[in-house]
């Protein structure tokens, strides 16, 4: 196999994203049963409901929420369930075993707020069955992709530390060699976020039985999760092609210049002074070319200092500058000399 190497640093990068994602998991399945023991929101409402000794009374709202007041002596527990569309919000009091705290968890479209105190526990739950964007969904998985870019980028570096006259001995073109080392690790980047993906939906069907939605922004947002990290990953490699040591030194230095340079440029943005004002020109200008310059959001809003006006520019953007990346990676490795 002429990329077995590429395929072993593939599998490696997987395995970290695998741990990074069993970790979150474990975090997730132990909140679900700190806050909610077994019991969904709706599974909660219906076990207070349906108690033999509960007495439930339900009044319609006038902003045309129905309001459910269950109360039950024998149980010690009062509940106030107030829905509105797809929104829910409980308010319930009940005996607890457990020790005097207070936690307070939001994740997604949903918040648990509970206390125990006195042998008794007060929890708040607020949720909103709207559904859970796609999209946000898989610009969650960009810390994954970005974690598995830093592990596989700059993987012609890596050839040139040692093993560029094996690599060159191979019964193919430097450039298909190459290629084919860069669609290995872009592969892994995006399995690895897709597989983020199908694990935050997993966990959000733990704790809330929700829909998933999509539209046009969350495909551009979809976009901009996996060209993201391919950018970052085609970046290191681009800018680390011709180098025969010193890889890791480039990707810590990369993310300090990836994230102080758009600070400094919007820092600046509103500067008086000619000193300040090229300042700012300066950095704006490199700020085009760092890829974590498109991943700017504020509110699922487009952030009004971001370096394009919407979502579909940035994919554009961060499409081309990986195009330009690994163009140049092949180009410097080509030209390359042992």
């Amino acid at each position: 196999m002429y990329y077995y190497t590429e395929f072993l640093r593939a599998k490696r990068a997987l395995f970290i994203v695998a741990i990074i994602i069993g970790i979150v998991a474990l975090i997730a399945i132990g909140l679900r049963l700190a806050f909610l023991g077994h019991r969904t929101p709706q599974g909660w409402v219906d076990e207070l409901s349906h108690s033999p000794t509960a007495h439930v009374t339900r009044t319609q709202l006038p902003d045309g929420s129905e309001r459910t007041v269950v109360d039950d002596p024998a149980k010690h527990s009062h509940a106030v369930i107030i829905r509105k569309g797809s929104a829910l919000q409980m308010d319930v009091t009940e005996p607890s075993h457990g020790n005097s705290d207070s936690t307070h968890i939001t994740i997604l479209n949903g918040s648990v707020y509970q206390r125990s105190r006195n042998g008794m526990d007060h929890v708040r739950v607020n949720f909103d069955n709207a559904g859970h964007p796609l999209g946000i969904i898989f610009l969650a998985s960009l810390p994954l992709g970005l974690i598995c870019a830093c592990c596989l980028g700059g993987v012609l570096a890596k050839e040139n530390e040692g093993h560029l006259e094996l690599a060159w001995t191979k019964p193919f073109s430097r450039e298909r060699y190459a290629l084919g080392a860069m669609a290995t690790g872009i592969s892994a980047i995006v399995l690895s976020q897709v597989a983020g993906v199908i694990v935050t939906l997993l966990l959000i069907s733990m704790f809330f039985a929700s829909r998933i939605t999509a539209g046009p922004k969350d495909a551009a947002e979809i976009g901009i999760a996996l060209l993201g990290s391919i950018a970052w990953y085609a970046m290191i490699t681009g800018v680390s092609a011709s180098l025969k040591r010193g890889l890791g030194m480039v990707i810590g230095l990369g993310w300090v210049i990836a994230f102080v340079v758009p600070q400094i440029a919007r820092a600046t943005v509103f500067a008086s002074g000619s000193v300040w004002r090229a300042v700012h020109e300066i950095f704006q200008v490199i700020s085009y070319i760092d890829p974590l310059a498109y991943l700017v959001f504020t509110n699922r809003g487009w952030d009004t200092y971001s370096l394009v006006r919407t979502p579909a520019l940035a994919v554009l953007c961060l499409a081309l500058l990986s195009a330009a990346y690994l163009a140049a990676a092949l180009l410097q490795w080509r030209r390359l000399e042992a």
